[in-house]
């Protein structure tokens, strides 16, 4: 420790690089003023000893003197909350902060005031010397300090700490520091750079303002600026450092706070679009951003110092220089435009506003935001000239526009939106609601909702109607705003009605076409140019047994196993796409494990340019349609078959007719005791057989006549099962399952019994191992798919006649074939090849049809199907008939030895003949004989005038004259039917008795009608 008190306190008082005023608090008198002080000021010690404190500071608000007579003001130090003035005797006024220690132990009451400059001090001068105070005074000032009084020794320990500041700023006790090293409480980044500090003290060098960094008992970190000088002995020796700290934490947080805000100040100033400056009160520019010095092409310099008429033209500076004056004069702002060129010499439009304010030392200052509204006009002009068009566009636009408020008034539209709801202009729409266009106004409360939500509309739909309650359909586009508070619709609709209407049509087109393929049974597919599936109907889904969503978009080679069938599929659609012209193909595909006969047509589609698209595909089973096709080729085979059978037999019939005739006539000449009877006997025989052959022929061409009567197939069924049970084997069981209820049909008997017969046979055969051989019957009427897949079945009611056998079954490829004649499976000798031929023919010929099922193992089923008959017709015993002789009857034949047979038969039994070779040369003969003929013996089948145009003729010619009509075709019968001359019918061949018989009943039956001879004699011929 120095070794008198008052001289450290005063070494520090006078090394203190604070300005500091000692003062009597009493009188405001000055005791003393350090160097610090006196250079602050501009006054000497001796000029400020004595001089009132007061007549110093005021305080910048109010520029009062500062009192500090106040015994409260002073206890509370509250001075150094003040923002005060310096006024120094050369009347400069210095901007400060004032901190006051109250030296509360001193008498009389003094006071320590630290005065901070807010500006740089004056020039230093040559001050007087200091003169000398009480030790008690300096003691005071010392202990009441508000800085830290210290010292330490040579090896750095704390010699000397004044105990109010150390607690206050480190919160130490003084023991708690005396005796250790200072660096202990230093900063630990402090620590080397302080002591290189304190060396240079050492070493006799004085330092002022250091700022290090103390830590505090609680470990907090105090900066605090340091002064100190060395420590000397009386006789000169250092012995040691002293100095001061003043705790400037909160200075340094306020000095870092005002650099933050400069920063921040500079930041925000060179980051707005606006122009920012700052004038002096003698109008030179001492701020300028930095869009001010982009906006003028230069830099700052050219700005700072300067005044407006160093700056821009006289006119434009004195103009500027008037405003500002305006400003400053009654410290209001004010807002103008201004008319300030730029760089290149054009003059340019400015917003500017103006506004005085004053720095923390009380001086005034202009400030100035400027904005270049040269853009900003011409925008707002062309803004007008476009609001303008805009709204002329508005007005005028096709589309009906409007500004809607949320409650439904129209709060303005155009004469577009007025028309589309049934009101003359855009006056008479003006503050109606919109409500009354709506037909529920649930419907608007959903639009509104859904425009709440989105903010935005487009494109929505909407019904509603007009004034007059027609309904319309609107497409809107709409924008929620909000203006003072209230939502605004904004938007433009358009009527959507026409277009409605079209869609309408369309959907219902679309429905008829979709009805339309869906209904079809053809398969309909639609493909794209990826040859894609874009459209199927049903049947093609079900054909394909996949849904609808399953097949689109896919390819034929991924909805199916890859085979020659989609491959030829993807090759003709392909080919159909390159060539835009359609093609039609048949194929044999397997359906669900069945083989099926598919054709399809394949048709480009086109675009309106005539671009081929895609595919459409018709697709259709035609499997029924080739089994059709191929019956009705077998059924033409059988007919030509028939022809051909029927065309030998009637010539067959023409040669036995002269056979048996002649063979007749020669046995009637010879009696029983002629040896040459028996040989005879044997050729008519044989020659029966012939025509027994040539009448099954004839079946094959079903010209055989019908003996057609009402008959019940169960008695059929019955007659030729007993008939032929001797011939079936033991083995073969038989069955008949017959319905007690069955109707008759209208058949040959004898005929029924040769199919029945037949068939039995046929099935024995066929179960040469045993079997059961079953009979059935009933009622049947086909229905349309059975009708569609039999091509000889006809509508109508039927009898069933089933012939079932549980034989090994006929294979397909024979079954196709059984029904021709001549076919057989059977050994050489064991066949004809006739009997299911025959029995084909004898079913068609009774408006009928038979249907053979069989498969290997399973046996064969035939179905015979006859149509059933209301009921049986009575039938009327005819009486039988005599000869009577010496009639002419002339005999039409084309075959001359027919002609002749007939001729000496005829003659024999005692008729006169005469003879024509044909129709036209018979009617001849009538003309020159009128009244003369009795019978003509008439031939069906001749080349000049047939038998039936003959009859025609003789209708109307002689129709008194009665016809025996003979044909070796037993269809022609039915001219009994047809022509009422017919009175019989006479098949060949025949016999000699079998002729002159029939000519003797219808002679006879006429002479019984008129009683008389039919007619006179005539001469042979």
């Amino acid at each position: 420790m120095p070794h008198d008190f008052a001289e450290l306190a005063q070494v520090l008082f006078a090394d203190s690089a604070d300005a500091l005023l000692l003062f009597d608090v009493q009188s405001g008198s000055i005791q003393d003023a350090n160097p610090a002080a006196q250079r602050l000021i501009g006054a000497s010690r001796a000029a400020l000893a004595g001089s009132k404190v007061g007549a110093l500071i005021q305080c910048a608000r109010t520029g009062a003197a500062l009192d500090f007579s106040d015994e409260q003001r002073y206890h509370d130090a509250s001075c150094g909350q003040e923002s005060l003035l310096l006024v120094s005797p050369a009347g400069m006024r210095i901007p400060i902060h004032c901190s006051l220690t109250p030296l509360s132990a001193s008498q009389p009451l003094l006071g320590l005031l630290r005065l901070h400059s807010l500006r740089d001090p004056p020039r230093e001068e040559q001050l007087d010397a200091p003169g000398r105070i009480s030790e008690k005074h300096y003691r005071d000032l010392v202990e009441t300090s508000n800085d830290l009084i210290w010292s330490m020794d040579l090896e750095g320990r704390w010699t000397f700490v004044n105990r109010k500041a150390l607690l206050a700023i480190c919160g130490y006790e003084p023991e708690d520091l005396l005796g250790k090293p200072v660096r202990a409480f230093l900063a630990p980044e402090r620590v080397e750079g302080d002591l290189r500090i304190a060396d240079r003290i050492l070493r006799g060098e004085s330092v002022y303002h250091h700022e290090t960094v103390l830590l505090r008992r609680d470990g907090a970190r105090v900066h605090v600026r340091v002064n100190a000088i060395p420590w000397l002995h009386s006789d000169g020796a250092t012995i040691g450092i002293t100095g001061t700290a003043t705790d400037v934490t909160r200075y340094k947080e306020t000095e870092a706070a005002l650099i933050a805000s400069r920063k921040r100040f500079e930041a925000f100033m060179n980051h707005i679009p606006a122009l920012g400056f700052v004038k002096d009160a003698d109008g030179r520019m001492v701020y300028v951003n930095q869009a001010y010095t982009t906006k003028f092409e230069t830099n700052e310099a050219h700005f700072i110092g300067k005044l407006d008429h160093e700056l821009w033209p006289a006119e434009v500076a004195d103009r500027l220089r008037d405003a500002d004056r305006r400003v400053l004069d009654e410290m209001k702002p004010i807002e103008l435009h201004e008319v300030v060129p730029t760089p290149d010499g054009v003059y340019r439009e400015w917003w500017v506003a103006k506004f005085p304010f004053r720095d923390a030392a009380g001086r005034i200052f202009l400030g100035g935001i400027v904005l270049d509204l040269t853009e900003r006009k011409q925008l707002e002009d062309a803004l007008r000239r476009s609001e303008q068009r805009h709204r002329q566009v508005w007005e005028r636009n096709l589309a009906g526009n409007f500004r809607i408020a949320a409650d439904g008034r129209i709060l303005d539209c155009n004469d577009s939106f007025a028309r589309l709801f049934g009101f003359h202009s855009r006056a008479d729409a003006l503050n109606r609601s919109t409500t009354e266009f709506y037909f529920d106004l649930r419907v608007r409360d959903e639009f509104l909702t859904s425009l709440r939500e989105s903010q935005f509309l487009a494109n929505y739909e909407i019904r509603m109607r007009r004034a007059d309650g027609t309904p319309i359909w609107v497409l809107e586009n709409v924008s929620l705003l909000e203006e003072g508070g209230e939502e605004i619709l904004e938007g433009s609709l358009f009527d959507i009605t026409p277009r409605k209407h079209i869609e309408q049509a369309l959907r219902a087109s679309e429905n008829n076409y979709r009805t339309l393929i869906n209904h079809l049974n053809q398969a309909i597919f639609l493909k794209n140019r990826d040859l894609r599936y874009v459209t199927v109907n049903q049947v093609f889904c079900a054909g394909v047994r996949k849904t609808e969503a399953e097949i689109l978009n896919k390819t034929i080679g991924e909805l199916f196993t890859e085979n020659a069938v989609t491959e030829k599929a993807r090759d003709v659609e392909t080919h159909v796409l390159a060539t835009g012209r359609a093609l039609e193909i048949e194929d044999v595909i397997t359906v669900h494990g069945e083989p099926r006969h598919v054709r399809v047509h394949r048709t480009p589609v086109k675009d309106a340019d005539g671009a081929v698209t895609g595919v459409l595909g018709i697709a259709w089973d035609v499997t029924q349609q080739r089994e059709m096709e191929a019956q009705l080729r077998h059924v033409d085979k059988m007919n030509a078959i028939g022809q051909l059978a029927g065309g030998l037999a009637h010539d067959f019939n023409n040669l036995l007719t002269i056979v048996l005739g002649n063979l007749s006539v020669v046995m009637s000449q010879h009696g029983d005791w002629d040896s040459s009877q028996d040989l005879l006997h044997n050729a008519e025989q044989a020659g029966l057989r012939a025509a027994e052959l040539t009448q099954t022929l004839l079946g094959l061409s079903r010209r055989t006549a019908l003996a057609a009567v009402p008959c019940n197939l169960n008695q059929n069924i019955d007659e030729v099962v007993r008939l032929t049970r001797s011939v079936l084997p033991a083995n073969i069981q038989v069955e008949f399952q017959a319905d007690p209820n069955l109707g008759p049909v209208l058949a040959d008997p004898g005929q029924i019994n040769q199919v029945l017969t037949n068939l039995t046979l046929n099935a024995r055969d066929a179960m040469a191992a045993g079997g059961v051989l079953r009979f059935e019957t009933c009622h049947f009427v086909p229905d349309a798919e059975y009708l569609a897949g039999n091509v000889e079945a006809r509508p109508g009611d039927y009898v069933r006649l089933r012939v079932q056998d549980t034989g090994p079954g006929v294979p397909s490829e024979i079954k196709q074939r059984i029904f021709e004649p001549f076919f057989t499976t059977k050994p050489p000798g064991k066949g004809t090849g006739l009997g299911l031929a025959i029995v084909f023919s004898i079913l068609k010929q009774h408006q009928g049809w038979v249907v053979c099922e069989s498969l290997p193992d399973r046996g064969t089923v035939f179905d015979l199907f006859l149509p059933r008959c209301p009921a049986a017709p009575a039938v009327e015993d005819k009486p039988v008939a005599r000869a009577v002789h010496n009639d002419l009857i002339l005999i039409v034949d084309d075959e001359p030895l027919i002609r002749n047979l007939a001729r000496i038969i005829l003659t024999r039994a005692g008729y006169e003949t005469l003879l024509a070779e044909n129709g036209a040369e018979a009617l001849d003969l009538i003309r020159q004989r009128p009244g003369q003929i009795a019978l003509i013996v008439l031939d069906a089948v001749m080349p000049r005038l047939s038998g039936r145009e003959t009859l025609r003729e003789l209708g109307e010619l002689a129709p008194e004259i009665h016809v025996l009509f003979s044909s070796g075709y037993s269809t022609e019968q039915m001219a009994l039917r047809e022509f009422p001359q017919v009175r019989a019918f006479l098949p060949k061949p025949y016999r000699a008795e079998q002729l002159t018989q029939k000519v003797a009943e219808i002679l006879d039956a006429a002479r019984r009608e008129t009683n008389q001879p039919v007619r006179a004699k005539g001469m042979a011929r």
